[in-house]
C-alpha cells in the first residue's frame, strides 16, 4: 500500500513538473529562434579573398539551446554545402557566427542561407525573408568587367614526410596569368619554378629541376611534375585533390602590388598516405591598362 501511495506520488511529482517547465518555457518566452524581422538574417562580404567570400548570420535562440547553420550553393544546383554549423547557447540575445563560401569561380551566381534549429523547431532565412543570400566574385570591377593580365614572382615550397623523414623543395617562383571573364580556361596561373634546392631532415641534398604548375579558375591545380635532382631521369608528381587556398591584403584596395599566398594540401606521387603542403606566396602587379584597378570585389544581386 505504501508502495502504491509512493507511486502516485511519484506521478504526481511528475506531471506537476512538466506543468512546471511547459510553464516555465511560456514564462521566459521560449520558442522557435528568431531572425531578426528588419534584417535578412544573413550577409554576405566581409573577408573576401580571390576564390572565398565570408558569410555571417545572427539570430536570436530564444531562450532554448540552438544550432545556427549557414549554408551555400551555386545557384542552379540542388546540394548545399555548410560554411559553418555552431552551438550558440540558449539565451535570448543575438548571436551572430561567420563561416566562409570556399571555393568559388570567378563570376558564377551563388546564394546562401542561414538555417537555426533547437527543440521547438527550425527556421530558415530563406523562409523568413522569401529569398536566399545572392552573392558572387568577379576580378577588376570598376564600372564594369575587365579582364586583365598580371605577373608574379616570390617563392614555392612543398613539404612532406614519408617513412619518418621530413622532405622539403624551396623554390623561386615566376608566374603571369588573367583575371577576368575573358581569361583562357586553364590559364589562370603558369607557375614556374626555378633554383629549387632539394632538403631532407632540412639537411641540403641536391638541387632540383624546374617544375611547372597550372592553375584553373578556382585555384585547383591541373597538374605538377617535377625531378628531385637535376641528374634523375624520374618525373615525381602532385596530385591536388583541393583547391588553393588564397589570401591577399586589402583586397579592395587598387593593386600595384600586392603579396598573395596560395596554400593548398597535396598527394606527392599520388600516394594517399603521402600527404603534401604547396605553399607559394608571392607579389602580384596588373599589367596593362587596369593596373590600378579593384584587385577584386563581392557583388550581391
Amino acid at each position: 500500500m505504501k508502495f502504491r501511495s509512493l507511486g502516485r506520488l511519484g506521478l504526481g511529482v511528475a506531471a506537476l513538473s512538466c506543468l512546471f517547465a511547459a510553464f516555465s518555457a511560456s514564462a521566459f518566452g521560449a520558442g522557435k529562434p528568431i531572425f531578426n524581422p528588419f534584417g535578412n538574417g544573413i550577409t554576405s562580404g566581409g573577408s573576401v579573398t580571390p576564390n572565398q567570400v565570408e558569410l555571417a548570420s545572427t539570430v536570436n535562440p530564444n531562450g532554448a539551446a540552438t544550432t545556427l547553420t549557414i549554408q551555400y550553393r551555386e545557384v542552379g544546383t540542388s546540394v548545399w554545402l555548410t560554411a559553418v554549423s555552431k552551438e550558440i547557447g540558449s539565451g535570448t540575445s543575438e548571436v551572430k557566427i561567420t563561416g566562409q563560401a570556399f571555393p568559388l569561380a570567378q563570376n558564377h551566381h551563388y546564394e546562401a542561407q542561414a538555417t537555426a534549429t533547437n527543440s521547438y523547431g527550425t527556421v530558415t532565412t530563406t523562409e523568413n525573408y522569401g529569398h536566399t543570400e545572392k552573392f558572387g566574385v568577379r576580378w577588376n570591377v570598376s564600372k564594369g568587367i575587365f579582364t586583365s593580365a598580371y605577373i608574379n614572382s616570390g617563392s614555392l615550397k612543398i613539404d612532406w614526410f614519408s617513412a619518418g623523414n621530413g622532405y622539403k623543395i624551396e623554390c623561386a617562383e615566376s608566374g603571369s596569368g588573367e583575371f577576368g571573364p575573358e581569361a583562357v580556361e586553364g590559364q589562370h596561373e603558369n607557375i614556374t619554378a626555378s633554383s629549387c634546392t632539394y632538403y631532407i631532415n632540412n639537411i641540403f641534398t641536391c638541387n632540383s629541376k624546374n617544375t611547372d604548375l597550372k592553375l584553373n579558375n578556382v585555384f585547383q591545380a591541373e597538374y605538377k611534375n617535377m625531378q628531385y635532382c637535376s641528374g634523375e631521369e624520374v618525373q615525381h608528381t602532385l596530385s591536388f585533390p583541393e583547391a588553393f587556398h588564397v589570401s591577399t591584403e586589402n583586397p579592395y584596395e587598387p593593386l600595384v602590388t600586392r603579396p598573395v599566398t596560395m596554400t593548398t594540401k597535396a598527394l606527392m606521387n599520388n600516394n594517399i598516405h603521402t600527404p603534401a603542403t604547396v605553399t607559394v606566396t608571392s607579389n602580384w602587379q596588373l599589367t596593362g591598362a587596369n593596373v590600378g584597378k579593384k584587385f577584386s570585389v563581392i557583388w550581391t544581386e
